[in-house]
């Protein structure tokens, strides 16, 4: 019998009761509570141990009513899309939408814009920006199924507040466009509104010897959601009854609102409910009796990807995943390492048959590869194990500052002076909260990049601009986003990216390392006296 089998009827199980009582619509930020309580008894059920509530509040995004003239089978509208009622002609864009030069010389001025879908899905909030700048009334998206994407007013992915999309829209079945030619005209209405309302996260903690351990993945999803993200959560309930057989302390925390919820509608839309329980393991000093964090988040196709704290990692790859350095930042994870917490994130963001069901009501069950899922169970448990390589964090370090100079190699030497004063774990929990950052490497305008979590990005990034510049293709900008938005890198304001002497990037270096020099500072201030 296959050993993933155990996983696979546990997983079958929780998406039947969830379906019973979300139906085929999903569960979403703000109306989760019968969803919680059904996942409340899949934990007690399954761990024999008590759970409770964590209560918090989103802005939840709740549509009311939309329609579309010429009509179509179907039509789906997603956050932050609040409201309107426009009308006008069809225009059918060439190109990407969420490629600026797709728009080069487009007057869409009182038009309703129907594209293709981006070739990056999730990149819709740049086409809806881009359209809002060319005039558009309206923007429809065609796909193959429905599909839900969070679209906002920002460019960027701040946690700071937000607004929302700038106009209404929609995705649309294949071929809209040509039903709207013939039409003449397209009609566009949305009715829908924020509300603050609860939202929760559930926690189930048991004890054992040493720090505990938390295994989570997040439970909100649209559609059928099995392998976003209802697998994870069976993947972190196997996890934890695995490492409490071994006689670690192990609990499991499911956490809402992580598809959207943010309040004032961020444009760091996610990890709303990862958040606020970060936050609350943060300021209670709880954080520190935790030993490390696991997320599941789409760990179930054929490709497993391993991101988190670089001495946690090695395991997994041992495992078969490949790494993704430093962190998910578009995982529940990311919350947890600010908040000091060592990581590991399993998932198959970016893995082949990942976006073609995507936020659609085709992610079911016949999309698992059950090996690849039963491999991110299994690297969580030999991690946790076999316990942090203090080595690997250590180089991971060295490269970080292998490019910048005397500086670089003068930040080197004082964190392994921290290290051997207050040890590896402290320090690393404090990097984590103070140097762990995100950045587009890119402009966010006029670049689509994935978004990258990385350890000093100030000086990791700097010898990847300079071989990039040597390669001539440069990015026009490297930029932090997250909790603070500023430039780190700016090399052109618009494309084709202009020529730029060596001398003004290192000039920019000199900048980043006076900053990240006082936040060093800060850090050995915390932990040597």
């Amino acid at each position: 019998m296959p050993v993933w089998r155990g996983l696979a009827g546990e997983a079958l199980r929780l998406y039947s009761s969830l379906k019973s009582v979300s139906g085929w619509r999903g569960v979403h930020a703000g109306s989760s509570r019968p969803a919680v309580e059904v996942v409340r008894g899949y934990l007690e059920d399954g761990l024999g141990v008590q759970s409770r509530l964590h209560e918090f509040w989103v802005d939840a995004w709740v549509l009311r009513s939309s329609g579309l003239e010429p009509p179509a089978p179907w039509h789906s509208v997603g956050p932050y899309v609040l409201g309107g009622d426009v009308e006008g002609r069809p225009l059918v864009l060439e190109g990407d939408p969420s490629l600026a030069r797709s728009w080069r010389g487009v007057d869409a001025g009182g038009r309703v814009v129907v594209a293709r879908a981006p070739g990056v899905v999730d990149d819709l909030k740049a086409a809806a920006l881009l359209a809002a700048e060319a005039g558009a009334e309206a923007l429809l998206v065609e796909s193959r199924d429905p599909r839900v994407i969070v679209t906002g007013g920002d460019w960027g992915y701040s946690t700071s507040v937000g607004s929302p999309t700038p106009i209404p829209v929609a995705t649309v079945p294949l071929g809209y466009s040509a039903r709207a030619l013939r039409a003449g005209f397209v009609r566009v209405w949305v009715d829908a509104c924020v509300e603050r309302r609860r939202d929760y996260n559930l926690v189930a903690v048991d004890g054992g010897r040493g720090g505990v351990v938390l295994a989570g993945a997040h439970l909100d999803h649209w559609y059928t959601g099995f392998t976003d993200n209802i697998l994870g959560v069976a993947q972190a309930v196997e996890t934890v009854r695995r490492l409490r057989g071994r006689g670690l302390a192990a609990g499991v925390v499911v956490f809402g609102a992580e598809e959207h919820g943010m309040p004032g509608m961020a444009s760091w839309y996610w990890g709303a409910g990862s958040m606020s329980y970060a936050r609350l393991l943060r300021e209670s000093g709880a954080a520190e009796g935790v030993e490390a964090y696991i997320n599941f988040d789409v760990a179930g196709y054929r490709c497993l990807v391993a991101s988190g704290a670089p001495q946690l990692v090695g395991r997994a790859l041992e495992a078969g995943a490949v790494e993704r350095c430093c962190e998910c930042p578009e995982c529940d994870s990311i919350m947890m390492a600010w908040a000091g917490i060592p990581t590991l994130s399993l998932h198959s963001l970016w893995c082949p048959g990942v976006e073609e069901v995507y936020h659609t009501p085709r992610d079911t069950p016949d999309r698992v590869s059950w090996p690849t899922a039963w491999a991110a169970v299994e690297a969580a448990v030999r991690s946790m194990a076999q316990g942090p390589e203090w080595p690997r964090l250590a180089a991971h370090f060295r490269s970080a500052l292998s490019g910048a100079g005397l500086r670089g190699r003068r930040l080197l030497y004082i964190l392994e002076s921290i290290a051997r004063r207050a040890g590896w774990g402290p320090l690393f929990r404090e990097a984590s909260r103070r140097l762990l950052k995100v950045v587009h490497y890119g402009s966010l305008r006029w670049e689509s990049r994935p978004l990258e979590a990385l350890y000093m990005p100030e000086a990791a990034l700097f010898k990847r601009v300079l071989e990039d510049l040597d390669r001539g293709r440069p990015p026009l900008a490297v930029v932090e986003v997250g909790r603070e938005e500023r430039m780190l890198y700016s090399l052109s304001p618009t494309p084709p990216p202009r020529a730029i002497s060596r001398s003004i990037l290192w000039e920019q270096l000199e900048s980043n390392l006076y900053m990240l020099e006082g936040e060093v500072e800060d850090l050995r201030r915390s932990l040597v006296r």
